[in-house]
């Protein structure tokens, strides 16, 4: 079994909250060198049961080249669902 609370199946975009993990995925390091990252940046935590979140501003205030990454990375979906409309609204593979 494994925890849905931080899920990396969606593409990363621009949001309130980040999961460790979620960052480390698209930076392509470990969950272990992305909170090193952070720590080394003072960027300050919060906490959901076991799941250290990281909010948007201590991103944007601490790490900037993170949060250039993440604004790129949003620029390029955004890009992509308006050259293509229909794959943005179309309904999940096998999904009801």
């Amino acid at each position: 079994m494994f925890r849905r609370s931080c899920s990396t199946a969606n593409r990363l975009g621009v949001k309130a909250v980040y999961c460790i993990a979620e960052l480390a995925k698209s930076a392509g390091i470990s969950w272990f060198a992305m909170r090193r990252v952070l720590l080394a940046n003072n960027v300050k935590f919060l906490r959901a049961g076991r799941t250290i979140l990281v909010p948007l501003p201590e991103i944007q205030n601490h790490v900037p080249q993170l949060w250039e990454a993440l604004v790129a990375l949003e620029r390029l979906r955004l890009h992509g669902e308006r050259e293509n409309p229909a794959a943005a609204t179309s309904p999940r593979p096998g999904g009801s």
